[in-house]
This record gives C-alpha cells, structure tokens and sequence, in this order.
C-alpha cells in the first residue's frame, strides 16, 4: 500500500496539487520491506532443503511459477492495449521481438510496460544468489562467500556512490539494495533466538525508525533507488519489524484482521496491476474539475477500488494459475 500511495501521489502531482500533503512521498520505501521479506521467507523456508543440488531444481520452479505466470498475464494485457490503444501505453514502447523477450523474462535493463517490474529483475537475481546454497556444503565457506559479497557491495557503494555506469547487469550485480535481501536472511536464521519479551520493543523500535526515516526523506534527504542511505534508513528498520512480527509469531499467533490478511494474500496482484490502473484512471481524474478536495476522493476512492480489484484478480487469476502450472 506505501507504493500504491506513492505512485498515486506521483501521478496526482501532475495537476499541480500534492497528494494528501505529499506525506507518501516515502512511499517507494514499500520496496525496501519487500526486499527485506522476501529475504526473509527465502530463507526461513528453503534454507532446509540447501546443501544437495537435487533440491535446486524444486526451487527454481516453485520460485518461477511464483513470480511469472501471473505477470505474463498482466504484462500479456498491457502490450494488447499499448498496441491497440498506444495513447495509453508507455509511449515509446519497442514491439521488436527482442525487446518484447526481454520484457517477458525480466532481464535487466529491460524496457518496462509496467514500472514496478525493475523490482522484480531483483527479486530473481536474488533467487539466483541464493541457489549458490545448493552447491556449498560446507556452511562456513558459504558464510564466507556471502560476507565476502556484502562487503563488496558497501565498498563499491561508498567508492562509486550513485548510480551504476557499467550496464544494467552491471548494476543488478552491484546495487546496494541487494544487501536488503540478505538482512532478510539474517533475521530468518537468528530471530528465534530473540528473546520472546524483546520482540515488541523491536517491532515498536522499527515502526518509529521507519517513519523518522519516512518524515526525514519528505524533507529533501536524496533517497535515490540503490542508494546506501536508502538500506540503512529503511531497510535496517525492516530487519527489526519483520524480527519482531516473526518472533511474535512463533510464541503465539498473530491474529489479522480480514481485510488486511486478504489484501496481503493479493500483494502481488495489487502490485502488478496498481500502476496501469492509476496511470489510465488519472487522465480522466485530471479533467475532473480544480477543486482539490474533489480530486482527492476520487483517488482515494480510486485505490480501494483497486485494492478489492486485486483481491479478485488473486482469487480468480493469480492463485488458480499457480495451481494449474504446478500441476502440469
């Protein structure tokens, strides 16, 4: 929801009016969270299976089938509208074969239909980091490997702040947010050593950091995608929210209200179709009259429509398709 409302409020400041005070301007730190979780949950369930390359291939399909069918889906309606209606696709979209193939896979670099999937290309090289577990028996020299990794990421980060000049593998292989992705690990296999009173003070202490954090980026701090800033502003604060929930969890379970828990189980289908649909719905909200007022709750009518839009698409596409392709 942090991204929701954050391109939201992108979109809506093109009418010269910021949205809700430009107070989600920190929204894009939603990303950061989903770094950081599914570091988390990579690890906490496949961590077991490491050590016997036999396993890897399980991996991959699950991993696979999680992420690409039901964005084959949204990305297969995108290029239909932008070829049969280009004035509400990305304008200056190739058709060329190559770089429709490159869209489809999530190679890095590609063009993108939909501007959330830059964030995917990092979650599969993350899958890809992390099948180097199947290959490495011996823990200590796969420790080794991953410190070795992350230091390089921190020194290349403060050597060469900004963005990457090497290309767009380059760049994948070198952004400091994958760092987010191991401080996920890292809480998988530490957190149930957290003692249990200490996992609210550390739940609490994440929230607060995480909304300094947030307040202090809508003050003008450049929290730039790939940043470092941007790990230790949002991404440490995310070790100690998803610590904190996870060590709760495993003492007694949590109890979530039924909104949120379905809006949790279609994140991702919220996630792939929030931004066309704002895009599209925004130029007509735009001619919708000047009373700012007005325009707001159109958008904030706009986002829960989309939101039980996406639990639809969760339970009639996303999740069917997972099983269907699982089964065959």
């Amino acid at each position: 929801m942090l991204v929701v409302l954050f391109h939201a409020g992108g979109l809506f400041a093109r009418s010269g009016t910021a949205f809700l005070g430009n107070f989600f301007a920190f929204g894009g730190s939603g990303v950061d969270i989903f770094f950081t979780l599914s570091g988390f949950i990579i690890a906490y369930t496949g961590l077991k299976t490491t050590g016997r390359t036999s396993n890897i291939t399980a991996f991959l399909r699950k991993r696979f089938i999680r992420i690409y069918p039901i964005y084959w889906f949204v990305i297969t309606g995108l290029l239909l509208l932008q070829i049969v209606l280009p004035q509400f696709g990305q304008s200056g979209y190739s058709l060329s074969p190559s770089n429709i193939l490159s869209t489809y896979l999530l190679l890095p670099g590609h063009q993108m239909l939909n501007g959330v999937s830059w964030s995917l290309t990092n979650e599969l090289f993350f899958y890809l980091l992390f099948c180097t577990a199947f290959f490495i028996k011996n823990r200590q020299v796969l420790f080794a490997l991953t410190v070795a990794y992350l230091v390089f990421l921190l020194v290349y980060a403060v050597a060469i702040p900004g963005s990457s000049t090497g290309g767009p593998w380059h760049e994948l292989l070198t952004t400091p947010m994958n760092i987010e992705f191991f401080l996920g690990v890292l809480v998988a296999v530490f957190f149930q050593r957290i003692p249990s009173p200490a996992s609210r003070p550390l739940l609490i202490s994440g929230i607060l950091l995480f909304i300094a954090a947030g307040v202090a980026s809508n003050d003008g701090m450049r929290l730039s995608d790939g940043a470092l800033t941007r790990v230790f502003c949002f991404g440490l604060p995310s070790v100690l929210i998803i610590a904190g929930l996870a060590r709760m969890e495993s003492h007694q379970p949590i109890k979530v209200n039924r909104v949120f828990r379905e809006l949790g189980d279609a994140s991702y289908s919220l996630y792939l179709i929030h931004l066309p649909l704002l895009a599209a719905a925004m130029r007509f909200i735009s001619v919708a009259g000047d009373n700012p007022v007005v325009r707001h709750i159109y958008v904030l009518v706009l986002i829960a429509a989309i939101s039980l839009l996406s639990i639809f698409v969760y339970r009639l596409v996303e999740r069917p398709l997972i099983r269907s392709v699982h089964r065959k």
